[in-house]
């Protein structure tokens, strides 16, 4: 089965847990799960299909949201697919994308309404990404770096710039072509070890419905969920920039859930995305449910990790499964479920802290 991620940012200075068994908590916000695919081409740029052909794929997969990200470059800088008239739909959240595009790297910029690209396309023709990721936060458009440890074509080379807003750590099928196993345990661990709280998020990069590409590599594969207020695209781009996002390899694909009880009154109160300031060392409790989308809204068994691999800061990952039959966890409709592994981000910023990473 391909992996699946997510990440929540938990900056707190102990973590430990027994092995008992909940109930899964409600969110300690307000809002909703919302899915959807924020990278795809279409005939504006390399894609083989129509922005109504696109549109219509979208839709068929049931997502709430979704953009088009056609390549600067084969637009002179000009976002046309934004003009379109069938870019559009009566069941979607559109966002407003381009895929900035230059030999040194590819990013994402998304925002909720049409923006003026001038600056950014300057930015791409001095292959200048401290001069894009501004023009991007000066129009309240969000940048996202690509495909950054892909191996056929365009990795990320630039130096590190502070602002990114996200990193697409999946990229279509999830081993090949675009190494993302690199993307998600070297390039983006790099960035939270720094102490970065930079979120990962997943992107189909789908530019066939007609071709040979379209037999393996399609819309929402892998699919990103983002828990927003609401369903609109300014509450959506909000919550990714807050890291409040997990990540499947197909809408129906099993995903995380994951919240904690910072304070030890039985309430969870934070989840992905949220930093949690403490002012001693004490104990927090981390709840994970395995979800797929026919069982998102009900009640799941969840578990509490074991202290011995909250623990184990020498090794980046470990396996979890005979752990979790030893906590007797019980995965409703989620199948198949080959393993589990572990990963600890220890932050090396202002206080202690730490990031927790969860991969299915």
């Amino acid at each position: 089965m391909l992996p699946g991620w997510l990440c929540v940012f938990l900056c707190i200075p102990l973590l430990v847990t027994g092995c008992n068994e909940t109930d899964i908590a409600a969110p300690p916000i307000d809002g909703a799960w919302y899915k959807g695919d924020l990278h795809c081409h279409s005939t504006h740029s390399d894609g083989d299909s129509s922005v109504a052909e696109v549109i219509a794929s979208a839709e068929s997969l049931g997502l709430d949201f979704f953009v088009i990200t056609d390549h600067d470059g084969s637009m002179t800088g000009s976002p046309t697919q934004w003009y379109d008239p069938d870019y559009q739909s009566d069941q979607l959240v559109l966002l407003y994308g381009v895929e900035w595009t230059t030999g040194l790297g590819h990013a994402n910029v998304w925002a909720s309404e049409p923006f003026d690209y001038e600056d950014l396309w300057l930015a791409n023709r001095a292959q200048d990404a401290r001069m894009a990721i501004d023009a991007a936060h000066e129009q309240d458009a969000l940048f996202s770096v690509n495909h950054p440890s892909a191996f056929l074509c365009c990795p990320w080379e630039y130096e590190d710039y502070e602002g990114l807003d996200s990193i697409e750590v999946w990229n279509a099928m999830y081993r090949l072509p675009n190494f993302n196993f690199v993307s998600t345990g070297v390039f983006w661990d790099e960035h939270l070890l720094s102490g970065r709280r930079i979120p990962g998020l997943g992107g189909s990069d789908t530019h066939q419905l007609k071709g040979f590409e379209a037999i393996f590599l399609r819309h929402a594969e892998p699919t990103t969920w983002v828990f927003a207020q609401e369903p609109s695209a300014d509450a959506l781009l909000a919550a990714i920039e807050a890291g409040r996002v997990s990540v499947s390899h197909e809408p129906a694909g099993p995903r995380i859930d994951f919240v904690a009880d910072t304070d030890e009154d039985g309430i969870y109160d934070a989840m992905m995305g949220d930093n949690v300031l403490l002012e001693e060392a004490k104990d927090v409790t981390l709840l994970i449910r395995i979800a797929s989308q026919e069982t998102l809204n009900a009640t799941g068994s969840v578990v509490e990790l074991p202290p011995q691999l909250m623990a184990d800061d020498d090794g980046r990952e470990a396996d979890m499964a005979e752990d979790l039959i030893r906590c007797g966890m019980d995965v409703i409709n989620v199948s198949p479920v080959d393993i589990i592994n572990y990963g600890e981000n220890v932050h090396a910023g202002q206080g202690l802290g730490r990031g927790i990473q969860r991969q299915i």
